[in-house]
């Protein structure tokens, strides 16, 4: 029985004899949407290629190339990409890619899938992804650099107004509130802002770099009250206020009270007491080259200094009253505002108490 066989579709016509012919180049039917695949996959088979040698000899993953042969589209990236594996494959078979090429057009036409680029493709075009730089031009590198420090100085003026309009921020560390002592001096210590301005009841406070500070305060008998302002550059201010109990502590037996008689002392060291009246006053005290007190008197706090050489410094003389071995000898001074050095001494021959201003002080 003769068989023939349909140039187009490779069927056996009755009357023909011997094998069937097949086109590798024939258009796949309309019901054959991987007839593409299929060709590839029978001119592979009849040279006996492994298709994992392949993928490695062409350098396309062995994903791609399957997905060719079995017409997958869903695994193939965009139509450009697959119409390079597709060109190389059929070279590589030793077939003609272009008939194959316009099949893959009208089979792909048919079944659109919607696709996504492969990711070794996306990091390919990273990796060559010019800066966006190079394509400025001057001008516009100009105004991005403008816009840039326009930027910084209102960041730098907003930071400023911010720092006038607040108050500064103020913590009192030591002495807590409604403390009970018997010593007659405390340390106040805390800190503000750098730049802000420190006042312990009206005296002004020194601040170091980092905004800390600690300034030594007499107390007087009773309750001290300290007011501790922080105060801004704009003005603003932060209001500390602690309130200190001091309470006597008791003689010594043998010793006598406060008031009684004493005899008069004409010779020995002196004792020197200086007094803040009516408002708080800083002093300095020293005996024999010795600073032993340095600070602030809240209002009515008293400070005792024995030694031959006394030096008295007060911010506020007329506030300030000094008293020796018990007597009252008045203010510091009558006028008003610092005295520095005042010297105390006594007579050694006479036994009476000395004054000494500054100029008349030998080196």
């Amino acid at each position: 029985m003769m068989i023939s066989v349909d140039p187009r579709t490779g069927d056996r016509e009755p009357g023909e004899q011997g094998p069937a012919r097949t086109s590798v180049l024939a258009p796949a039917p309309a019901t054959a949407p991987l007839q593409v695949g299929e060709q590839l996959r029978a001119a592979r088979e009849r040279q006996d290629l492994e298709l994992e040698a392949l993928a490695r000899a062409l350098r396309i993953p062995l994903k791609m190339l399957r997905a060719l042969e079995e017409g997958d589209f869903s695994v193939l990236p965009a139509d450009v990409y697959v119409r390079g594996f597709l060109k190389q494959y059929a070279e590589a078979l030793g077939v003609h890619p272009v008939p194959l090429l316009r099949e893959f057009t009208v089979e792909r036409a048919r079944f659109p899938i919607p696709l996504k680029p492969l990711p070794w493709v996306r990091r390919t075009r990273a990796r060559w992804k010019v800066p966006l730089w190079m394509f400025l031009s001057p001008r516009s590198l100009a105004i991005l650099v403008g816009a840039g420090g326009l930027a910084a100085v209102l960041l730098y003026v907003l930071f400023n107004v911010r720092t006038f309009t607040r108050p500064p921020q103020l913590d009192v560390f030591e002495p807590s509130q409604d403390l009970e002592v018997q010593d007659s001096t405390l340390t106040v210590r805390g800190r503000t802002d750098a730049t802000a301005e420190l006042f312990i009841n009206g005296e002004r406070i020194l601040v170091r770099d980092d905004g800390s500070f600690a300034e030594t305060v007499g107390l007087g008998e009773g309750v001290n009250t300290l007011r501790i302002v922080a105060k801004s550059i704009g003005g603003r201010e932060t209001l500390v206020v602690r309130e200190i109990l001091r309470r006597p502590k008791p003689a010594p037996t043998g010793t006598p009270a406060a008031g009684a008689a004493t005899s008069p002392v004409t010779v020995g060291p002196l004792s020197v007491t200086v007094r803040a009246e009516g408002e708080a006053v800083w002093v300095s005290l020293t005996a024999e080259d010795h600073t032993v007190f340095s600070g602030l008197l809240t209002p009515g706090a008293e400070q005792t200094v024995r030694g031959e050489r006394i030096f008295v410094t007060s911010g506020k003389a007329a506030k300030t009253r000094i008293r020796i071995d018990g007597e009252d000898r008045g203010v510091l001074a009558a006028a008003p505002g610092v005295v520095r050095g005042i010297l105390f001494t006594r007579n050694r021959a006479t036994g009476t108490i000395e004054r000494h201003e500054p100029e008349e002080i030998s080196p």
